[in-house]
């Protein structure tokens, strides 16, 4: 039987653009309309019949080396356990982290949790696995946890984004950002973080300096002149200290001394390069979107508010020109 690897393109996938709102997350529904319980398995039906269900199966040398996979034939495939972040609860939601744990024939040891693997530089994808820890959400285990999301194939390209006056935003423009609670800070920016000039990061600067830095958004499909929602990009921010490297805003590197923080930087082009921009509540967000989406907000550290990932997303309006007499 042939099996297909499983890619992080599914109904289910590590989506966390959230809106603004104050009531609870619509619930999933199964195929007879019915809410999604926990506690409960479930079997994934896919839209276009080609294929079956999810299962596991051996991926390597070793019979406990386990991935998930699309069954070829096999319709129902192996059956899910969809566990959410407050499990007590009792009910799966849409955009609400959980864990998945799937059924599995392989007398192993290692738990059946879905795990996104590390980067395989062979086929250049990122693969599911089975082995991740159930709960314990934190830094450590941010591999294991996924959302259900509401899809379906769009006719149209995504909206585009509007600047502060309504206008469409263009690639090769600069922009700046306002924040939406700008009473107390301003834009963004780049300074030095370490003891080498070099070495920046992106801030939010004080209201004093609101404006911060002017930022290019680059769509990975730049030809079409349009930044939108929902669409992968590079952003690139003005810098005025002298350094060779690159602009880019990039994500560093988890690292358990800089208190449990990933931390936007700047630096060459690569696969941490990439973010979108999502529509919340009065303006827009940052959302990082490799391994998981997770959204982009500001910590204090050493007094610089630095962008890094956060539950609290730093919410903001684009300005093509800079304001005057602020």
């Amino acid at each position: 039987m042939k099996n297909l690897l499983l890619i992080i393109l599914l109904a289910i996938f590590t989506n966390s653009c959230l809106s603004e709102a104050s009531s609870a997350p619509e619930p999933v529904l199964d195929i007879n309309g019915k809410i999604l319980r926990t506690h409960t398995m479930y079997h994934i039906v896919p839209i276009n019949r080609s294929n079956g269900g999810l299962a596991v199966e051996t991926i390597g040398n070793e019979t406990c080396q386990l991935g998930v996979v699309e069954e070829k034939y096999d319709e129902n495939g192996n059956s899910l356990e969809f566990i959410p972040v407050d499990k007590k609860k009792g009910v799966i939601r849409v955009s609400t982290d959980l864990n998945v744990a799937i059924f599995s024939t392989y007398e192993c040891r290692q738990s059946t949790v879905w795990k996104l693997e590390n980067y395989d530089p062979s086929t250049e994808k990122y693969f599911i696995n089975v082995g991740g820890v159930d709960g314990h959400p934190g830094p450590q285990t941010i591999r294991n946890w996924f959302k259900i999301e509401k899809y379906w194939r769009a006719s149209s390209a995504p909206e585009p984004v509007l600047d502060i006056n309504g206008k469409i935003l263009r690639t090769e423009k600069t922009y700046f950002i306002v924040p939406v609670n700008g009473e107390k800070y301003g834009g963004v920016a780049v300074e030095t973080i370490g003891n080498e000039t070099c070495q920046l990061s992106v801030i939010q600067k004080r209201y004093v300096e609101p404006h911060g830095h002017g930022l290019e958004l680059i769509p990975v499909d730049k030809k079409k002149g349009v930044v939108r929602v929902s669409t992968d990009l590079n952003v690139a921010i003005y810098s005025t200290y002298d350094c060779l490297e690159s602009t880019m805003w990039q994500l560093e590197k988890y690292d358990d001394s800089k208190r449990g923080k990933y931390f936007i930087n700047v630096g060459p082009k690569n696969r941490r390069n990439w973010f979108r921009i999502e529509k919340y509540g009065r303006g827009y967000k940052f959302v990082y979107c490799k391994l998981i989406c997770k959204d982009v907000g500001v910590h204090m550290i050493n007094g610089q508010r630095r962008l890094g990932l956060s539950n609290v997303p730093l919410v903001f309006n684009f300005k093509k020109e800079i304001l005057e007499g602020r």
